[in-house]
């Protein structure tokens, strides 16, 4: 009774990474976040950020997203539902994160979003749902940090506006002078 359980779960293991093999890299997802690279972002701030789907099959595919983890501060913004060209890379998704104004500098807020391929019926053919996701951590920064980088930015074309009115003025003061230099009457 044993060698013949024992049989079965083996067969059974055997068929699920046979159909596991089939499955590999058909529906994919990438984002510019995750492990060891969080989205940061300051208390109180919204941003919205893309993932990418893409399929390797021969086939079109049609992907539900939801968010899984993380609900309180991302959404989805325009759709769950997705559909995916065959061979195609770059489907995005926008992905709304909200963080609210008591949030601490340095909290993390794990966000996981997950893709469930759903079934297209085809004539003569079986296809198995497939499910992958994304998952990366929101970090709350401080704001200054954000505003030293804009306010460095500003500087520079101030700096750069200040100059060129200085030249400018050095230039016209010398085209004037020329200019008096050239109408003055010679004695």
């Amino acid at each position: 009774m044993k060698n013949g359980l024992f049989l079965w779960i083996v067969l059974g293991m055997i068929l699920i990474i046979f159909i596991n093999s089939f499955l590999v890299g058909a529906l994919g997802v990438s984002s510019s976040y995750g492990p060891g690279r969080p989205f940061e972002v300051y208390a109180g701030e919204t941003k919205t950020i893309s993932l990418f789907l893409q399929n390797q099959e021969d086939f079109d595919m049609r992907a539900r997203a939801s968010v899984i983890e993380g609900f309180d501060i991302a959404n989805l913004v325009d759709e769950t539902e997705y559909l995916i060209p065959a061979k195609t890379k770059g489907i995005e998704v926008s992905l709304k994160i909200k963080i609210p104004r008591s949030a601490k500098v340095g909290e993390r807020y794990p966000v996981k979003i997950g893709f469930t391929q759903i079934s297209v019926e085809k004539e003569g053919m079986v296809q198995l749902a497939v499910e992958t996701g994304s998952s990366f951590d929101v970090l709350v920064i401080e704001e200054l940090e954000v505003k030293k980088e804009v306010i460095k930015k500003n500087i520079i074309w101030i700096i750069l506006g200040i100059l060129v009115i200085i030249i400018l003025v050095v230039v016209i003061r010398f085209i004037l002078k020329e200019k008096q230099a050239f109408s003055e009457p010679s004695m």
